[in-house]
């Protein structure tokens, strides 16, 4: 007789947690007694694509300070996917993550109840409820507009935020009672949330023009390529310093799938003619997102409407960045051009052309004419100097997913 299979009951919690604090611990324990899950893991976002601002603290540090939460119960784990990936996910992306990795497990995803009421502007929402059960976290003074499509649970009422919170921290006020063991020292440890007021201005860092000239050759040939494609709002911003997987992001909108889909392929096939650089792409034209990481560089094409629910010039706003043109030409660039600079010449005179005319025209002077013409056209006109390629970067270990 075949033994039963018995589903693990899995759940999922995503969200910014900056920082993480008790009423989350607190939601998480309620989902795990009430829904009877075997395991709840937390999913710190890299940054979330509906909120419409960037975290105060960076994706490291959120990370380690919900791990120093999920320290509390044996249930919790953390998965680091979307962090590691340095790049705002779809949940649909994530859930599909858990589903390959625990094909036997009963999925749960838990979301708000501001969230549940934004559903409808999800990525792929349909795809999402096939894959898993969402459950929303009943919530004082939210209403769900269709409670009978979505699974609710009832949490202890703690009024907590972690904007309030925030703002406590800012004004110097004590917040150790509102946080998990541990949260409270490491934010004290690395200074979180507390004002500066050396902030670069986001103005000063755009459309700096000496910035083209520094990026690398390879870079210039697909901000080329993606121009030649009709790509518009074409931005380049520098993270060298502060980012692990590359030194550059290139964002880049086309207004179709099939646009994005040429604009892919003209960014790969200029990656392709140069030496050394290589590439990978992912994503889905007709999803409205393609990535292509190219080491030295990452290339993010989107659909508008994608493009603006991400918002990654504003995550990257205290970083170099710039809107990419196509370099100034110099005074003669094509031989049209050329042929009218000569056309201009002035016009020799009626005796000029009579002298030349009397001239006797030897065997040798011509002969010596075509060597000379066969020893120029042997002879490049110029020399043109040209940077070598960026050597590609060794490929980076596989990143983490769900045990």
């Amino acid at each position: 007789m075949k033994a039963t299979v018995v589903q693990r009951r899995v759940g999922v919690f995503g969200g910014s947690f900056d920082p993480p604090h008790l009423g989350h611990a607190v939601m998480a324990l309620d989902a795990c007694e009430q829904m009877a899950l075997d395991e709840l893991w937390f999913v710190p976002a890299y940054h979330a694509p509906l909120k419409g601002h960037a975290p105060m603290a960076s994706a490291r540090h959120r990370l380690e300070m919900i791990r120093l939460l999920a320290s509390a119960d044996p249930r919790f784990r953390v998965w680091d996917g979307e962090v590691l990936a340095e790049r705002p996910c779809f949940t649909v992306e994530t859930v599909d993550r858990f589903r390959r990795s625990m094909p036997e497990s009963d999925l749960f995803l838990f979301v708000g109840a501001d969230q549940a009421n934004q559903l409808d502007k999800w990525h792929e929402i349909e795809r999402l409820k096939e894959m898993v059960r969402i459950v929303v976290f009943a919530r004082p003074g939210y209403s769900l507009e269709d409670e009978s499509q979505l699974n609710t649970i009832r949490t202890h009422p703690i009024e907590l935020s972690s904007s309030e919170i925030r703002e406590r921290l800012t004004r110097r006020l004590p917040v150790s009672i509102f946080l998990p063991q541990g949260v409270d020292q490491y934010i004290q440890n690395h200074q979180l949330y507390q004002e500066t007021n050396g902030t670069i201005p986001e103005s000063s860092m755009r459309n700096q023009k000496t910035e083209q000239k520094e990026i690398p050759v390879a870079l210039k040939d697909c901000c080329e390529a993606l121009l030649d494609k009709k790509a518009v709002d074409l931005r380049v911003i520098d993270v060298k310093g502060v980012s692990s997987i590359t030194d550059y992001y290139v964002l880049a909108t086309g207004e179709s799938g099939p646009q994005l889909r040429a604009m892919a392929n003209a960014a790969y096939s200029s990656l392709k003619s140069s030496e050394g650089a290589k590439g990978v792409v992912d994503g889905d034209p007709l999803s409205g997102w393609v990535v292509m990481d190219a080491y030295d560089f990452v290339v993010h094409l989107f659909r508008p409407d994608v493009r603006e629910n991400y918002a990654l010039e504003s995550l990257w706003k205290d970083r170099p960045q710039f809107d990419y043109v196509v370099d100034e030409a110099p005074a003669v660039t094509t031989a049209k051009q050329a042929k009218k600079t000569v056309a201009k010449k002035p016009a020799k005179s009626t005796d000029e052309k009579a002298s030349v005319a009397k001239k006797p025209v030897t065997k040798k002077s011509t002969a010596k004419k075509a060597s000379s013409r066969k020893s120029v056209a042997d002879t490049p006109a110029a020399t043109e100097s040209v940077e070598s390629a960026p050597v590609a970067k060794k490929p980076r270990t596989k990143r983490s997913s769900p045990k």
